[in-house]
């Protein structure tokens, strides 16, 4: 299946961005398709900003670190089926985090 963009416009981000993440619904739902979607790689401010909002509203926390890392497709696109299935916005913004390390377990041992 080739890429919902164009590999120059790929490139593009990668130039200006960095790292270049594509999410994608691996249960293509016929009644709120989720389009194939392109992330920058979120960064310390995005995180910052993140750890921030959760104090107050989670829920617009995670929204704004998916728009704020999101290249493609357009804004409204997601926002409508994340306004047809809120729980989606949850389930993005867990995989921008595992992007950067957040899922990452630890062991402790008392010494």
């Amino acid at each position: 299946m080739p890429p919902a963009v164009a590999e120059e416009k790929i490139q593009e981000w990668k130039n200006t961005y960095g790292e270049v993440y594509e999410i994608k619904d691996d249960e293509l739902e016929e009644k709120n398709p989720l389009p194939v979607m392109y992330f920058k790689k979120p960064g310390r401010t995005d995180l910052s900003k993140l750890a921030k909002e959760m104090m107050k509203d989670s829920y617009k926390a995670v929204n704004n670190l998916v728009f704020g890392c999101l290249l493609h497709p357009a804004p409204e696109v997601v926002k409508k089926a994340f306004d047809a299935e809120p729980g989606l916005a949850i389930k993005v913004a867990a995989k921008l985090q595992e992007i950067i390390g957040l899922d990452r377990d630890f062991s402790v041992n008392k010494l």
